[in-house]
């Protein structure tokens, strides 16, 4: 994992023991972009799955809205397709939810 000065994650090289991967060992990596606004600005998270240093062919690009204080609410797609919501309690406790789960339980309806 690499990180900025200021803690922030900006790539992250993953061996998953498949597939062989690079001579490192390194089978996919994953970079984060962060916004100027402040320092927990998430931005937008880019997934490179073969190492060839663009995440078009073989990778996904997600973008990370966030509410007024930072926090990410929701990962969209580069199609805009909801991938999953986040939310937390007021103690700051989080939670993630699937796209499909409409009563905030774990229930999903079809």
């Amino acid at each position: 994992m690499y990180y900025s000065a200021g803690w922030q994650l900006l790539q992250e090289d993953v061996d998953d023991h498949t597939n062989g991967g690079s001579p490192d060992g390194t089978n996919s990596r994953s970079q984060q972009v962060w916004g100027l606004r402040y320092i927990d600005d998430a931005m937008v998270r880019l997934l490179d799955k073969n190492l060839d240093g663009d995440s078009r062919d073989s990778g996904e690009l997600f973008w990370q809205l966030s509410d007024a204080q930072f926090s990410t609410v929701a990962v969209i797609d580069k199609n805009a397709v909801l991938r999953r919501r986040m939310c937390s309690t007021s103690y700051g406790v989080g939670t993630h939810r699937w796209p499909h789960e409409v009563n905030n339980t774990g229930g999903v309806t079809e």
